[in-house]
């Protein structure tokens, strides 16, 4: 029993309805599982004491890239005259470290389209001279958070 609708000449089945069902269903699927995040996060810390929260979510977002987002805060102030700023760091590769922005109040939002998040080991907290001039890191650090896997390859 094939049952089938018409309609301007054309002969759709039941049968095709559905099948055309199920390969929307399956390519819609397959785009939400690989827009899913690669996330790490935790609390930065600053020797055995917490001084603040840290998440980065990498997501693909097309062949060669990730849109990436770190979100931060502190529970501490800087000295009168500075600022914290954020560091996304490759401590044991190319020795690169990424400066993310000072914190405001407290928070750090920061996103970018990125080709590997993933080489990045450490979020470092610095305190920087209010309109620093050196684009450089300037250590020491006042927290850090290591980041974990997929990240840190």
């Amino acid at each position: 029993m094939l049952s089938s609708l018409s309609k301007s000449g054309i002969k759709l089945s039941y049968s095709m309805i559905t099948l055309t069902c199920v390969l929307v269903l399956v390519l819609l699927l397959n785009t939400v599982s690989t827009a899913i995040g690669q996330i790490s996060s935790g609390n930065i810390v600053s020797g055995s004491e917490t001084i603040g929260t840290f998440t980065i979510d990498a997501t693909e977002v097309g062949p060669g890239g990730y849109l990436t987002a770190v979100n931060a805060t502190v529970d501490v102030e800087p000295e009168a005259g500075n600022v914290f700023e954020g560091w996304l760091v490759d401590p044991d590769g190319s020795l690169y470290a990424l400066s993310l922005g000072n914190f405001l109040d407290g928070v750090l939002h920061f996103n970018q389209y990125m080709t590997n998040p993933f080489v990045y080991d450490q979020f470092i907290v610095t305190q920087e001279p209010l309109r620093d001039t050196n684009p450089d890191i300037n250590p020491p650090s006042v927290g850090s958070f290591s980041l974990r896997d997929p990240f840190n390859k």
